[in-house]
């Protein structure tokens, strides 16, 4: 296997629900969290070794999930252990059974207006089952406020990368991306206004890997690690830009069906835009991996051409998303 465990260990944690592995996969697509598909003599199961180190927040993911499964959400069940504990630890981590969800993952790039319009309409869904599920200890949703602080990070990314000997096309590439986002950042220094929509916990990763579909619908939500305190516009914005590549056909389905069920104005909808952008602008997550954490797997994330912020491809679209 090519996950951070071996087969032996795997086994022996699934051991804590009293099954036994005949078959353990490690899923294709990256996930930030370790997944194991473990086949039993009845069933298939996921096991989640949780990124996280604070066992509260992995309490919550499993609260949140529960809440939207019993509001008829299409979210796999957590499994207990025969002691009934839903989180089992070793060594300092914790690791969760999940049920497999039904159906199956369509790749973004084979989206259709029908898989945009079931994604849409299973969002607003969840949006409106979240609004009653209000623990007290909800993380709240990162902003960077800070401009000044994300400008000297870039300074110090453009300064490894001017020290390279031999540089990769990728590294021009990025080098030309920060140095423009930096010039755009020093022009837009004032941060949006904050949007006048009530906030409430979302999925927090809304997005094509993260789905199932069967039959139409969607019939599984999974990952819900980022579940967070956010105004609901920034959710269906992301969820537009990166699954549907602000496609119009696509994202004039999404959106519509997610109107047919919640309410989104117009001026919420461009609140979260802004916010989206603004968020977009600041995150250096790519380029701190590769360059300073020396993680090279995003690499291939980095793209040539100038930057562009997320609220000038929108303004393009807009309206004939009938935003």
């Amino acid at each position: 296997m090519d996950g951070g465990m071996n087969r032996s260990e795997v086994e022996d944690i699934v051991g804590e629900w009293g099954l036994r592995a005949i078959d353990i996969k490690v899923p294709e697509a990256g996930t930030m969290n370790e997944m194991y598909l473990v086949t039993t003599a009845t069933n298939r199961v996921v096991l989640r070794g949780h990124r996280r180190r604070d066992r509260r927040r992995v309490e919550l993911e499993h609260e949140v999930m529960a809440h939207a499964r019993g509001m008829g959400l299409p979210v796999p069940a957590t499994i207990p252990t025969p002691g009934e504990n839903l989180v089992v630890e070793r060594d300092g981590r914790y690791f969760s059974l999940i049920g497999h969800a039904r159906g199956r993952q369509v790749p973004r790039d084979r989206l259709g207006e029908a898989d945009a319009e079931a994604m849409g309409r299973t969002l607003g869904a969840l949006h409106r089952a979240l609004r009653s599920f209000r623990p007290a200890d909800a993380p709240q949703a990162r902003h960077d406020r800070d401009v000044p602080a994300v400008l000297r990070r870039i300074d110090v990314l453009l300064d490894r990368l001017d020290a390279f000997e031999h540089p990769e096309p990728e590294d021009h590439w990025a080098r030309e991306r920060l140095a423009t986002r930096a010039a755009w950042l020093k022009e837009h220094v004032d941060l949006p206004s904050p949007s006048d929509a009530e906030t409430h916990v979302v999925h927090g990763d809304y997005q094509d890997s993260n789905l199932f579909f069967d039959q139409g619908e969607v019939s599984g939500i999974i990952d819900w690690d980022k579940a967070e305190l956010r105004a609901p516009g920034e959710e269906v914005i992301r969820a537009m830009h990166l699954s549907l590549r602000l496609d119009v056909g696509l994202c004039r389905a999404f959106l519509a069906a997610y109107r047919s069920t919640v309410d989104l104005p117009s001026r919420q909808l461009g609140q979260a835009v802004a916010t989206y952008s603004h968020d977009r602008a600041c995150d250096l997550w790519l380029y701190e991996t590769v360059y300073q954490d020396g993680d090279h797997r995003p690499r291939r994330f980095i793209k040539p051409g100038r930057f562009t912020p997320f609220i000038d491809h929108w303004a393009e679209v807009a309206s004939l998303i009938n935003a």
